[in-house]
């Protein structure tokens, strides 16, 4: 099954706008493997390093990482606010 269609499948099952799925890379980086709903304006980050917000937020709170308005997103509204 390609990534699309499952990262497809979830946001429709979790009634969200937009998503994206990572995958660890041997180097311990995440390499984006797919993304739905954003605007080619606003492309998503190719690899997260080891150190940004995002992958801080999720090992944290070990859980998906989601917030509805930049309030709610602590270190990760700057990113918000630019999408």
């Amino acid at each position: 099954m390609e990534l699309d269609t499952v990262l497809s499948s979830l946001r429709d099952s979790l009634e969200i706008l937009r998503a994206r799925l990572y995958l660890l890379d041997p180097d311990g980086s995440y390499r984006l493997a797919a993304s739905l709903g954003f605007g080619a304006r606003f492309g998503p980050e190719v690899v997260l390093g080891p150190d940004d917000p995002l992958l801080e937020w999720v090992r944290d709170r070990r859980r998906p990482a989601y917030a509805n308005s930049p309030g709610e997103a602590g270190r990760l509204a700057s990113v918000m606010e630019r999408e």
